[in-house]
């Protein structure tokens, strides 16, 4: 949890406008406790609305244990929409995404400048998972490590961002009609109109 000098600092370095994006914020319902949940709401509630006009919003929610997680990503999307007002431009990236396809739909029809970005989570993915990869559209898929965690070989104690072609292996072996330079070239084109860098290409 942010303290309020934390928290006043993080609002005066979004008024800077070389900042593209704000995050990751968001929920995490993997530990217990009421308590700890209602401070992590409010604290977003706190923060949502200093988000300014073209950033993007990233987004962390990790469900409680054995939640498919489409739950949490309703309520996650309401936050911002009713709570907070944000417009439905909005950008939004929830990050390490392993939500279900009902989850995606709900994402883009809210807030259609949504994009989903797959980690080295892919690894693990069950066929459900798989199947909401599918469902993601090309031009909303982004990829990233989440270094240190979510190691993508096997031995290694931690990940790093120069792996993330590995990520992109196994993204293109799931979608199984593309090849991994090209998951890595639309997802990078993608990374960059969404964040607003192409202008500095």
């Amino acid at each position: 949890m942010l303290s309020p000098s934390e928290l006043q600092r993080m609002q005066e370095a979004l008024l800077f406008p070389v900042v593209r994006g704000l995050g990751e914020v968001g929920l995490d319902y993997s530990k217990p406790g009421e308590e700890f949940w209602h401070g992590q709401k409010e604290q977003l509630l706190t923060i949502l609305p200093h988000l300014e006009a073209g950033q993007v919003l990233v987004l962390h929610l990790r469900p409680s244990i054995g939640s498919v997680g489409f739950h949490l990503h309703a309520y996650a999307m309401e936050l911002p929409k009713y709570q907070a007002g944000l417009p439905a431009d909005t950008k939004v990236q929830p990050h390490c995404f392993s939500g279900p396809v009902a989850a995606i739909k709900l994402w883009i029809v809210n807030f259609p400048e949504t994009h989903f970005s797959i980690s080295g989570m892919v690894r693990k993915f069950t066929q459900d998972k798989k199947e909401a990869l599918r469902a993601i559209p090309q031009h909303r898929l982004l990829l990233e490590t989440d270094a240190p965690y979510f190691p993508l070989l096997e031995g290694q104690r931690v990940s790093a961002p120069h792996l993330i072609h590995h990520t992109a292996s196994r993204v293109a072996d799931i979608l199984g009609d593309t090849w991994t330079e090209e998951i890595c070239r639309q997802t990078t084109a993608n990374g960059m109109r969404l964040f607003g860098l192409e202008e500095m290409a």
